[in-house]
């Protein structure tokens, strides 16, 4: 149903969104370990966006109605351009330790993997859903990384 393209796109959406997230975020945190972490983390997001946009690049194009697939994409696009998941709703003001924020970030990478997997079920293309998967395992490792650090 979806495109490799299609899919890569949304993917690149969904990180551009989590990293424009935590920029601001940054301005919300007075302890300099807050602000350290929350500029890991949308560094993080942008280098999850440009490693997407490169194989986004790499895909060749197959052949058909550019004006559908363009349509598609658009359409993916629209249903997450300025979601942000469960972090539209928190109050970084409202945080005040290193623990709660990795908490934050746990629960926006858990809502990411979520995404993916719901998508995967609406695709029966098999590079399409190679490349979701490649997303969820960029997204599982940081999850992963951001519990070590809560357990540390």
């Amino acid at each position: 149903m979806f495109t490799a393209g299609e899919v890569i796109g949304i993917a690149i959406q969904i990180e551009e969104n989590g990293e424009r997230f935590y920029r601001k975020a940054i301005a919300a945190a007075d302890k300099p370990e807050m602000q350290e972490l929350l500029r890991w983390l949308a560094d993080e997001e942008a280098r999850h966006g440009r490693f997407f946009l490169e194989m986004k690049d790499s895909i060749v194009q197959q052949s058909g109605d550019d004006w559908a697939v363009q349509m598609g994409e658009q359409l993916l696009q629209s249903m997450v351009k300025d979601r942000v998941f469960s972090l539209e709703e928190v109050q970084f003001d409202a945080i005040t330790t290193e623990a709660q924020l990795i908490e934050v970030g746990i629960e926006l990478e858990r809502d990411s993997i979520q995404f993916y997997e719901i998508l995967l079920s609406f695709i029966d293309d098999p590079e399409a859903a190679r490349y979701v998967h490649a997303i969820l395992e960029e997204e599982r490792r940081h999850v992963a990384f951001l519990k070590e650090r809560l357990a540390a």
